[in-house]
């Protein structure tokens, strides 16, 4: 029987790219389709605290806060839109090894530091394995937050309800993900260290990217199952 991971959490800083789609296509499983905005593909960052977690009706952890960094891709499969992770760097250990496990997602250990000072949050990152991949980052929310607006780049990049992870050589894993839409802010933000992209073999974008704040979301993985490539 499969299960269902929750997953709340708060101050979500959403980094966006502009990637030359043929370069992604080297990086993305077989099967996949990079999927396109304005003839780009896209990468995103999105840094941010989880402050409980849990699987089915079991209660919501009452373990520590801790950080995320999780660095995906925008693909297709079958025609069906999706994102692609490439990783999910955890500051808790046994999440990490749960989700790899239970749902396929490449959660990796990572030392991550969440720090909040007069309306500005730091997130500080280094995984904790060979690649030693880092993110930090600061920045401060303004304004009032409001949904993505239908046929917006910001849409296209954040209200995606299915990932796509490699199973084995002949399958995928497809997974559906329950959450209310986004509710957006503009955000002041610095990017003062990032070597995720080199971390999967990809140059950094030259062009500064893109940001989005949400204050918070609370989101449901249900529905795993296995399709051919």
């Amino acid at each position: 029987m499969a299960l269902d991971l929750r997953i709340v959490g708060e101050d979500v800083l959403f980094a966006h790219w502009p990637v030359d789609a043929a370069a992604l296509e080297t990086v993305v499983p077989d099967g996949l389709s990079v999927d396109t905005y304005d003839d780009s593909g896209w990468v995103s960052a999105l840094a941010h605290e989880v402050t409980a977690a849990g699987v089915d009706s079991l209660p919501l952890s009452p373990l520590p806060t801790f950080g995320e960094v999780e660095f995906r891709t925008y693909v297709t499969h079958n025609g069906e839109q999706g994102v692609h992770f490439f990783s999910c760097d955890t500051g808790q250990e046994p999440t990490s090894t749960l989700s790899n496990q239970l749902f396929s997602l490449p959660y990796y250990p990572a030392s991550i530091d969440v720090r909040r000072h007069a309306g500005q949050i730091t997130v500080r990152s280094r995984r904790t394995t060979e690649s030693n991949a880092r993110f930090d980052v600061q920045y401060r929310p303004t304004g009032d937050t409001s949904e993505a607006e239908a046929g917006s780049l910001a849409e296209f990049l954040v209200e995606r309800h299915t990932y796509f992870a490699a199973a084995d050589s002949g399958t995928l894993v497809v997974g559906t993900v329950e959450r209310d839409p986004w509710q957006l802010a503009e955000v002041d933000a610095t990017i003062r260290t990032n070597t995720l992209f080199e971390s999967i073999g990809l140059d950094k974008p030259a062009s500064a990217p893109t940001f989005h704040y949400s204050p918070g979301f609370e989101s449901r993985l249900v529905g795993r199952e296995r399709q051919p490539r």
